[in-house]
């Protein structure tokens, strides 16, 4: 899901970062709005994923598959967290430094396999928390890289992402308060939970930022036009 959401962003963004790498500037308001785009999307797209994971399980996957909602809910987060660092990639190779994606997945190997063998016999739930600890700990490093090329660090990240984690949040509550005392399930609660959450979350970021959700609709109605 998040993959086929974002994919289409990252051709541009590398195109978009290489015309501007000899404008230190431009490149880093060019790399934060794309970030603030992948944001809007991915961090309300996590909640959602971890809030009505059981219902998902129930819908998709059905009564055999138990347990599956833990995986769907933790990996929905990890998802939401490692693509927001999505883009890092297509900023080194822009700048000339695409040997720091490899050395970074590199790194990863190091951290990686020692924590899959230490939780794995705790079970599945632990498995997909470390499992998201891991995605934290990546996006960690491209902030400090994205700090050191273009002096975006963890302020700057918090600043641009604040409106899109606090309206996630307040909407995912008012959503497991519902979830327990709705005698509604399956399709149908989903489809309204689903709808719902889009909307209010639209509307709160309306209130909070609405510069950001203007130039978005502009932005998406140029490329629908187009």
């Amino acid at each position: 899901l998040f993959t086929l959401l974002f994919s289409p962003l990252i051709p541009v963004s590398y195109s978009a970062f290489s015309r501007l790498q000899n404008n230190k500037e431009e490149l880093k308001n060019a790399f934060f709005s794309s970030l603030k785009i992948m944001g809007f999307l991915s961090i309300p797209l996590g909640t959602f994923l971890f809030i009505e994971s059981r219902q998902i399980a129930l819908v998709v996957f059905g009564d055999k598959w138990k347990g599956i909602e833990v995986v769907i809910a933790y990996i929905g987060l990890m998802h939401s967290t490692g693509w927001l660092a999505g883009l890092n990639p297509e900023l080194y190779r822009a700048i000339g430094r695409p040997d720091l994606n490899s050395k970074l997945l590199s790194l990863a190997l190091i951290y990686y396999l020692p924590t899959y063998v230490f939780v794995s016999p705790y079970g599945l739930e632990y498995f997909c928390i470390a499992r998201f600890g891991i995605a934290v700990i990546a996006m960690g490093l491209h902030i400090y890289f994205a700090n050191r090329f273009l002096g975006l660090g963890w302020l700057s990240l918090a600043r641009g992402l604040k409106y899109f984690i606090v309206a996630s949040l307040i909407l995912g509550a008012i959503l497991k308060i519902i979830g327990v005392n709705s005698r509604l399930e399956g399709a149908a609660y989903l489809f309204i939970s689903a709808l719902s959450f889009t909307l209010f979350y639209i509307l709160l970021l309306f209130l909070m930022d609405k510069v950001f959700i203007r130039n978005t609709l502009k932005l998406a109605k140029i490329g629908i036009v187009r």
